[in-house]
């Protein structure tokens, strides 16, 4: 795979593409602190990224083909400012979400989410 060269990468860019695929392959790239891979055809389970990106900061996955659950793990990221899926085939409950103090934006319409929103 190509994106083994780029081992240290802090920052992609993919957005507005037509790129597909399974996002397990970003989990080569543990440096990642952006990752903007919006408006493209990305498809899997958003869950399986729960086990990558310790440092991210934000990721933008908006508008792609994701599916799967909203991982309450993910909003345990010390260092998560942005999230973006809105646009995805996300579904199941929104979990009640845990303190973090750096998370300033947070974009889930247009989704498939079932339960009031938690308090």
């Amino acid at each position: 795979d190509t994106l083994d060269d780029c081992m240290h990468l802090k920052n992609l860019y993919l957005d507005k593409n037509e790129l597909g695929g399974e996002l397990s392959v970003l989990g080569q790239l543990p440096f990642l602190e952006g990752v903007f891979i919006q408006n493209n055809e990305f498809e899997g389970d958003f869950h399986t990224l729960t086990d990558y990106f310790d440092d991210i900061m934000i990721l933008d996955a908006s508008n792609n083909l994701l599916g799967g659950t909203l991982p309450l793990e993910f909003f345990e990221k010390d260092r998560l400012k942005v999230l973006d899926l809105n646009g995805n085939k996300i579904e199941g409950v929104l979990p009640d979400f845990p303190d973090n103090d750096h998370l300033e934006y947070l974009a889930l319409h247009n989704n498939a989410f079932r339960n009031d929103v938690p308090a």
